[in-house]
């Protein structure tokens, strides 16, 4: 794994304000989004909570490297060990929330449920009439996002898909939230695979094979702008502008 502390160094010597942004579009969707002080409800958070305090032991499959695991196999945690090394991180889940929110989209897809912390944040923050899939791979994990998101009221608007990624694609959606395995090999597939205007990357600075999956993308020509967060990268597919890459300051 590279250096967490190195990979956000160099980071933070190319990432620029909102005095750098040229292109109309980037701008305003940094404005509204990154820099906006708008915050998702707060009974999300008290969810976590609820998780963190779950002694619940779950065993099941980690299929791929990431931060539930390094590692494909068989792996024993509490719920509660899971919400607090690997569920959605608030100042992340907000974000997601007001990038969601701000472009309304009518169909959404997730690929890495977890126990459905980011999950929930998407729901929060769909239109009437909008609807999340997210799939995990993990059964047990699937199950206690399933039972999160109704108890939040968000199981309406939700569909939560137990399936492997690569039997579940390709896909088609209005924005999709990737959060599964940090592979090059595996972010090229899923950016190839899924048909979304709009794709949102996590962790695509996890490792050095992950910020090669993250080179990939950005270098697609369909990939017209795409935006790096350090946590996010971002992309918007055949804008009409000229192709053009930010990196952008966001500390969270």
């Amino acid at each position: 794994m590279l250096s967490a502390g190195l990979s956000y160094i160099l980071y933070v010597l190319k990432a620029r304000g909102l005095g750098a942004i040229h292109s109309p579009f980037v701008f305003e969707f940094a404005k509204k989004v990154f820099f906006s002080r708008e915050r998702p409800p707060i009974v999300i958070e008290a969810a976590r909570k609820s998780l963190e305090n779950d002694r619940r032991l779950l065993v099941y499959e980690d299929y791929g490297a990431g931060s539930g695991g390094k590692n494909p196999g068989r792996t024993s945690k509490t719920v509660g060990q899971i919400a607090k090394t690997a569920a959605r991180r608030p100042s992340t889940g907000a974000l997601l929330w007001r990038i969601v929110k701000h472009f309304a989209p009518a169909n959404v897809l997730e690929l890495g449920t977890n126990l459905g912390i980011s999950a929930a944040y998407i729901a929060a923050a769909l239109p009437e009439g909008s609807r999340l899939t997210t799939v995990e791979g993990a059964q047990p994990l699937a199950d206690i996002a399933r039972g999160l998101l109704q108890t939040l009221n968000y199981d309406k608007k939700t569909r939560v898909v137990c399936q492997k990624f690569e039997d579940f694609l390709p896909a088609r959606a209005d924005l999709a939230f990737i959060d599964g395995h940090h592979t090059a090999a595996a972010m090229r597939d899923h950016y190839n695979r899924i048909d979304a205007p709009i794709l949102v990357f996590d962790d695509v600075h996890w490792s050095k094979d992950a910020e090669n999956g993250w080179k990939y993308i950005v270098s697609r020509p369909e990939a017209t702008v795409t935006v790096d967060l350090f946590h996010f990268g971002i992309v918007f597919k055949n804008r009409e502008q000229a192709k053009e890459h930010f990196v952008l300051r966001w500390r969270g």
